[in-house]
């Protein structure tokens, strides 16, 4: 019996953006309440309101109109392995978020889940054109007889690897001598 395990593709898109003040207060006030139950946070608090702020603290906090930013992260969970797209849609969604535009940024989402067809296998390319960019979205699916398309890019792949790791593995199916098979982005076969 082998077990079959999906996990799902996820695209995710990371960016900072300015906290408001609304968000500081609701960060001070968890903060003060975390004072009276954490003794490592009080001591540090205290210790933070004792030492002397050298020149360089003062010139940079010397204004009242300090700007604080925070991560924040939008992801895209599919069914179907379209990272790069998913992750233009992500940035479409962000470019959006800050424009002033009439169409709710749930009308996009609800469009790409709903109204997007998925590309039959070996069919015609779905385009889905964006306000926000140049090029628009495409999807295809390779025909069933071919090889399964996954959309990464190599500098992603070895962006997750160390080199000991990618030396490992090559050396691996050199040894095992399996046939290796990979395209890259402009579908030369190596």
């Amino acid at each position: 019996m082998t077990l079959t395990l999906f996990v799902p593709p996820v695209s995710c898109l990371t960016f900072m953006e300015p906290q408001t003040n609304e968000r500081q207060r609701d960060l001070d006030l968890l903060s003060s309440r975390r004072r009276e139950v954490s003794l490592p946070h009080r001591a540090h608090c205290e210790s933070a309101t004792r030492q002397p702020k050298s020149l360089f603290n003062r010139i940079l906090l010397g204004y009242n109109d300090t700007i604080t930013f925070e991560n924040k992260t939008i992801c895209l969970v599919g069914r179907y392995p379209y990272w790069t797209e998913f992750r233009r849609f992500l940035t479409h969604l962000h470019l959006l978020s800050g424009s002033t535009s009439d169409i709710p940024i749930e009308r996009n989402i609800s469009h790409l889940l709903l109204a997007v067809p998925i590309p039959k296998p070996g069919g015609q390319c779905v385009l889905v054109p964006f306000s926000t960019m140049n090029e628009p979205m495409a999807l295809s699916t390779p025909p069933l007889k071919d090889l399964p398309l996954v959309d990464l890019t190599y500098e992603r792949l070895f962006a997750a690897l160390d080199v000991p790791t990618v030396v490992t593995v090559v050396l691996g199916f050199l040894c095992l001598e399996k046939k290796v098979r990979s395209r890259s982005a402009s579908n030369l076969e190596l």
